[in-house]
């Protein structure tokens, strides 16, 4: 029985959009939202990019991604909160069965925010409805920890998720 190991960090977009910091213009704590607009800035041999966040009368921040140099990283891809690199594909699945493996197994690394297992395997998994994903989960197709466990259940970090590819398509 061959089995495919995938790793997943789980981190909730929502709760990266809003910091609570000082505002110089406010003179107080607030809510900072990202607008989700990058800025780059460069200074000599540095580039600097920025994320830019605003509280709720309109004043910004920025807020210091990175620091590259211009000359080494200037085409350099970004990863934004939105890319998905752990999602896996119709293709995907029909290149493990083809390869002869019969369990994939997702070993859930860092968690920050709340998944249930049910909505975070349907989301991530094109092929998975959460009504079908529900059903493998009662069915004992998708295990958490070796266990059956409701599809409810919150994921931790150290999870290790088991899908029984021939039980599922």
């Amino acid at each position: 029985m061959k089995t495919v190991c995938l790793k997943w960090q789980l981190i909730d977009a929502e709760s990266e959009l809003f910091i609570e910091r000082h505002c110089s213009n406010c003179g107080r704590t607030v809510r900072f939202q990202d607008t989700l607009v990058r800025r780059h800035n460069a200074n000599g041999k540095n580039i600097f990019r920025f994320a830019i966040y605003k509280c709720e009368k309109n004043h910004t921040w920025n807020r210091k991604l990175e620091t590259y140099k211009s000359f080494s990283s200037h085409v350099k891809l970004y990863k934004e909160l939105h890319d998905r690199q752990d999602e896996v594909k119709q293709d995907d699945i029909d290149k493990f069965i083809s390869k002869g493996h019969s369990r994939v197994l997702i070993d859930i690394e860092d968690v920050h925010g709340v998944f249930r297992l049910d909505k975070l395997l349907s989301d991530r998994i094109s092929l998975l409805s959460r009504t079908r994903s529900a059903e493998l989960i009662r069915e004992g197709s998708i295990l958490v920890n070796d266990g059956i466990v409701k599809r409810s259940r919150r994921l931790n970090s150290g999870d290790k998720i088991t899908m029984l590819l021939e039980e599922m398509f």
